[in-house]
């Protein structure tokens, strides 16, 4: 049976630690290397929800995009909801790993997945965000329709001429605006991203860049089943799902 640290390792294989930003908690954040696993399950974000999965159908390891841990913990109790939770996932003896930066610039990672499903040709450099072309030039109207219908958004937030022709596409999986300026100067026609903020689509206005906001969660839950369907290959006595509570947590009111 594979251990936590051979999983880890495969994640390595393609998807590097080492070049994980600076800023970055990419890893196993609580758990021990050496023990071995029979259940995983895969998720965006380590939540109580997803604990809870994880406990009832017995898992060893939750395996997540996001690093449940950023800043330094100076204390895990049951006074605070983030020490609950750690203290259930250790009690309950859940590893929590996590491949965050590391993933979304990978050859295999988030944003090569958003162009290929997309249908963005790109060139296959591990950088923080994408510029391609679409197989087919097509209009921003329908680009969106594309974009809504591939990621499954509830809606889309966005700046730029509906009827205007794009063919550049700039891609960054989570929050991505920071490259408004360097998109727009790679001649890129569209940004897609997400959480971006007011002044974030005013810039974009005044580049003459279209900007996308698409939502954190459904750029970036894309690549979970990718990791179920690896890790599968590769450890096939290990039993692996995608869990079915974890969910973003922007809600729509219409």
């Amino acid at each position: 049976m594979a251990t936590i640290s051979e999983i880890r390792n495969f994640i390595d294989s393609f998807a590097p630690y080492d070049s994980a930003e600076e800023w970055d908690n990419s890893g196993l954040l609580l758990g021990r290397g050496d023990r071995e696993v029979k259940r995983v399950v895969v998720a965006l974000d380590v939540t109580e929800q997803v604990v809870e999965e994880a406990v009832e159908a017995g898992a060893d390891l939750i395996l997540t995009h996001h690093p449940y841990l950023f800043s330094p913990v100076k204390r895990i109790t049951d006074e605070t909801a983030q020490g609950k939770l750690l203290l259930k996932a250790a009690e309950e003896k859940i590893a929590l790993l996590c491949a965050h930066t590391n993933l979304d610039i990978a050859q295999e990672g988030i944003n090569a997945l958003l162009c290929e499903m997309l249908e963005i040709r790109t060139n296959p450099e591990p950088i923080p965000f994408l510029t391609g072309v679409l197989l087919r030039e097509t209009t921003l109207k329908d680009f969106l329709k594309t974009v809504q219908e591939t990621l499954c958004c509830y809606g889309l937030k966005y700046t730029g001429d509906l009827d205007s022709e794009v063919k550049n596409i700039s891609v960054c999986s989570g929050s991505g605006s920071s490259f408004l300026q360097e998109a727009a100067e790679k001649g890129a026609d569209v940004l897609l991203t997400s959480d971006a903020k007011y002044h974030d689509h005013q810039q974009a206005a005044q580049l003459g860049i279209a900007l996308i906001d698409a939502g954190h969660f459904e750029t970036e839950r894309i690549v979970c089943p990718v990791l179920v369907k690896k890790i599968k290959e590769r450890f096939p006595e290990i039993t692996v799902w995608e869990s079915q509570r974890h969910q973003g947590f922007y809600r729509y009111f219409s």
